[in-house]
């Protein structure tokens, strides 16, 4: 014993040593337990508290709105799950009802819309690129034995001419020559008396007028193709270009729909076609089709829209609508039309809102004017017993490029700097 007393004196750093290592890791998990738990406890409460605030500071719940200029629904109050709950129903169910109507207005604006020739737009097999765009200019200005793109919308409107002059010129002619024979067989001289050749000439202007009735009951209105837009070609002039193609056949598109409205506005009660003395629109003056400089800018291949047909502003300040075809509108594009007519006094209203219920067109302006009846019926058109004057209509056509931009060729969409993923 004294020998070991003498040793740990003698080694008493190598026993203080040998304490430390044995009693210095259990004071140490006690002492790092103990600090854990006080940091945890901390920090528990410290999260408690920002959560409770969290919970307790008010928050903006909202819907989307379908219309421009519609008045948001929002709500801000501390959080809550029945509002939670509502606002997200709400918003799922909005969602749907845009959709609904997104696909509504594709399904409007293209219709049953079919290019002239198949396989052409937007981009031409190359083995036929040639032919297909011949084609298609020969189905836009017609053939000796086909008629055109223009004349079987006519035809499907059933529109058409006052009776021709020259055939009715013979016929009257003959109904003529046919009266101073009877005359002369009847009392055996040639010459008629002058209340007799009166009567001839009364007879004859009955007969004339007749035939402009006849030909009037026959027609829906009274159009031909040299009123439709200077847009469309009337004749073939060499191998047109894609961006010729594709913009004769945005050009037909648009006629379509005009010449639909004015169809329209011409059905009667009872869902028949009125002819001309009875429906409210008796002729087509002019019909013209409108491009926009601001969006077929200078270019290769731009023959055709440089220089065919006049241009309009793309400034929204120049708009009344606001509503402009402009790169940065990747929606729709704007076609405004220029629409001369000769129509029913009483009936302008009919005729409105006929083109207007068609597609997305919108009447922005119209200017009216007389009409001299007795000048019109000299040139073979009768309206009948209506009072007339002539209706000049601007009106805008919206163009839906989530459809349209699928007919596009690759130029075009460069020009109008087209976003495929817009």
């Amino acid at each position: 014993m004294k020998k070991l007393t003498t040793w740990v004196k003698s080694n008493w750093l190598i026993v203080v040593m040998c304490v430390l290592i044995l009693v210095a890791p259990p004071a140490f998990y006690v002492g790092a337990n103990a600090w854990n738990k006080k940091i945890q406890t901390s920090r528990q409460a410290e999260v408690k508290s920002d959560w409770d605030k969290l919970a307790r500071a008010p928050v903006t719940y909202s819907a989307p709105t379908a219309l421009p200029g519609e008045q948001a629904i929002e709500v801000r109050r501390v959080p809550h799950a029945q509002v939670t709950a509502y606002f997200k129903e709400l918003r799922e169910r909005r969602a749907n009802q845009i959709a609904e109507v997104v696909a509504l207005a594709l399904e409007r604006n293209e219709g049953e819309r079919h290019v002239l020739v198949e396989e052409l737009l937007p981009t031409p097999p190359e083995r036929n690129d040639q032919v297909l765009r011949l084609a298609m200019q020969k189905r836009v200005v017609g053939t000796a034995t086909e008629p055109s793109a223009i004349e079987v919308m006519l035809t499907d409107l059933n529109a058409g001419r006052p009776p021709d002059a020259e055939d009715l010129g013979t016929l009257l002619g003959e109904f003529r020559a046919g009266e101073f024979e009877k005359y002369e067989a009847e009392f055996g001289v040639a010459e008629m008396t002058k209340e007799k050749e009166k009567e001839l000439n009364e007879a004859l202007v009955k007969r004339r007028i007749g035939e402009y009735q006849r030909r009037a009951s026959e027609l829906t209105v009274y159009a031909d193709p040299s009123v439709m837009p200077t847009n469309i070609p009337r004749a073939e002039e060499g191998l047109p270009d894609i961006v010729d193609c594709f913009l004769w056949q945005w050009d037909l598109w648009v006629v379509q729909d005009v010449l639909e409205g004015i169809e329209r506005a011409n059905m009667s009660a009872t869902g028949e076609r009125s002819s001309v003395p009875e429906a409210p629109v008796k002729r087509i003056l002019r019909l013209e089709t409108l491009r926009a400089p601001g969006v077929f800018k200078d270019g290769p291949q731009i023959r055709a829209v440089s220089g065919s047909g006049p241009l309009i502003a793309t400034d929204p300040s120049t708009s009344v609508t606001g509503r402009v075809s402009h790169d940065t509108n990747q929606l729709y594009d704007v076609r405004p039309v220029t629409l001369s007519l000769i129509v029913s006094s009483e009936r302008i209203l009919e005729v409105l809102d006929a083109i207007s219920t068609t597609n997305f067109m919108s009447v922005i302006d119209l200017d009216l004017s007389r009409v001299d009846p007795w000048d019109d019926l000299r040139q073979g058109y009768y309206y009948g017993d209506e009072h007339v004057v002539r209706l000049d209509l601007t009106i805008e056509t919206i163009w839906l490029r989530r459809w349209l931009k699928d007919y596009m060729p690759p130029t075009v969409k460069s020009l109008m700097k087209v976003k495929d993923d817009a």
